[in-house]
């Protein structure tokens, strides 16, 4: 007897049903190590509602995956799409995240600093995860009963990770199907199931409003061989709105709680703490019960170790009395009791390519300029680079979405921004430098703020604001005696600020 699809209530789609195989998957430890991964990392500890794990994400887009594909099958019965071409989809959808670190994306930026030729990517460590977790829980007999192959196990990871790094192709389908690699991680143009999920569950628990619906892009989703570019998803011609409220959706997102600058102490102070503790924290290893146990930046490199590696790491530290774990105590819990490093202020490059922007050059200059007297190390300066795109730097994404008409709903068009509206914006990324330091006294941070200050007088960089986003305000006199000159000034003071 075939077991039962199972039904899940979620707080943002609604009840929906999974396949067995799916909930086979699901009820495998390292599926379920998914339930204590924050899906936003530190922006937990300023958004108070923003609890949720990547557990009930993957979950999510596993749903929206799976009523794409579906969506697609029904309505172009031609494209040949099978029950294991839609399994395949779902399971990508499931499986996607089974990489991720403790606190998410922040542990990318962990395995950067401790571990910088390890190059560690979370797309690839799902990879390692998914074939982990097929042969630890021996779940190729269920694959097979559903009629899914080796190949199926090729298309899942490539959905995943993209291609093979070797060929640069897919080999997991063939060329008639590769739109089925643009429903969970699209190369293309950024649009995917993965999105839809992470921007309608994030805004909710943010407490977020945004204007992006992902039912009108799966109501008008269509495949269409696009010339010399192969089979694509299209979207019809009057979505093309929707589909600049999903990009601005990503900025909005980003400049209100992603990049929000409190957030980005909490994580360096958390990032502070695990390396801190990472020569010293030693993880369990059951495939090796008498070996010493496994650092935690190591912990990638065991599969049988990474499958309890979760936020649970910094409870580890607080519950620790080692002595050589006390300054990552200390520090988690000046965490806990809000004593959190000091933002000191931002300033925007004039014309400087946020990509090419070398923090500890700017750090190493702000340190030259430091006094005796300051009571500041140049190692209580932190300087990081926060660039907010619409996803593809400063190329407009909306160049690569492919949209059909109501008259030709099987030829592929281009529709350019100037098309649509004035309104919409002809720049697509913004770049800012924030500087934060370790020390909490206003002494000291004022001093901080006078080297940046005049760093940015000495590099073409705008007036620094002590505001993340906003440059300072700059005085307008009023009244009918205000002179040319000084409409002048305020003209030049206010072109030196950053205007937004």
């Amino acid at each position: 007897m075939e077991a039962p699809w199972k039904v899940f209530n979620d707080a943002v789609h609604g009840h929906f049903e999974l396949h067995p195989v799916c909930v086979h998957v699901i009820d495998t430890p390292q599926f379920q190590r998914l339930r204590y991964i924050k899906q936003l990392g530190g922006s937990y500890y300023v958004f108070p509602s923003a609890a949720h794990n990547r557990f009930e994400h993957s979950l999510g887009v596993a749903y929206l995956a799976s009523e794409l594909v579906n969506t697609l099958r029904r309505n172009q019965p031609e494209l040949n799409i099978t029950d294991e071409d839609a399994l395949c989809v779902t399971l990508a959808g499931l499986c996607h995240d089974l990489g991720h670190g403790p606190f998410s994306h922040m542990w990318e930026t962990f395995m950067d600093e401790v571990r910088p030729e390890r190059k560690w990517k979370h797309e690839q460590a799902s990879v390692q995860m998914f074939q982990h977790m097929v042969e630890e829980n021996d779940l190729m007999p269920k694959f097979k009963a559903a009629g899914l192959t080796e190949q199926d196990l090729i298309f899942i990871k490539e959905q995943i990770a993209g291609p093979s790094v070797c060929t640069g192709r897919y080999t997991g389908r063939p060329d008639q199907k590769t739109f089925l690699y643009e429903i969970i991680s699209n190369k293309r143009n950024g649009i995917d199931v993965d999105k839809w999920d992470y921007f309608c569950r994030d805004s909710l628990l943010l407490g977020i409003n945004i204007s992006f619906d992902y039912r009108r892009c799966l109501l008008y989703s269509r495949v269409i061989k696009v010339e010399n570019e192969g089979f694509q998803i299209c979207t019809r011609d009057k979505e093309v709105g929707n589909m600049y409220d999903l990009f601005y959706t990503r900025w909005v997102l980003h400049r209100r709680a992603y990049q929000h600058r409190v957030v980005r102490i909490v994580e360096r102070m958390f990032l502070d703490v695990l390396t801190l503790a990472d020569q010293h924290l030693l993880l369990p290893d059951s495939a090796e019960p008498g070996a010493p146990g496994v650092r935690m930046s190591r912990a990638c490199d065991r599969a049988a170790v990474y499958t309890h590696l979760t936020d649970h790491v910094v409870q580890l530290v607080a519950q620790s009395t080692a002595p050589e774990l006390a300054a990552a105590r200390h520090l988690l819990h000046d965490i806990q009791t809000r004593r959190l490093y000091k933002f000191v202020c931002s300033s925007q490059p004039t014309s400087t390519d946020g990509r090419e922007i070398d923090t500890e050059a700017i750090r190493s200059g702000m340190a030259k300029m430091l006094q005796p007297g300051d009571g500041v190390r140049p190692e209580d300066l932190l300087v990081s680079v926060i660039s907010i795109s619409y996803g593809m730097g400063n190329r407009n994404p909306i160049d690569c979405v492919r949209f059909y008409s109501k008259k030709n709903p099987n030829t592929a068009e281009v529709i350019r921004r100037t098309e649509v509206s004035p309104m919409l914006p002809d720049k697509f990324r913004e770049t800012y430098v924030m500087v934060a330091c370790r020390q909490l006294e206003p002494a000291k941070i004022n001093a901080v703020r006078a080297c940046f200050e005049q760093w940015c007088g000495a590099h073409q960089y705008s007036l620094p604001s002590r505001e993340l986003w906003f440059g300072r305000m700059t005085p307008v006199k009023g009244g009918e005696d205000e002179t040319l000159g000084e409409m002048e000034e305020v003209g030049r003071r206010r072109s030196s600020t950053l205007d937004l």
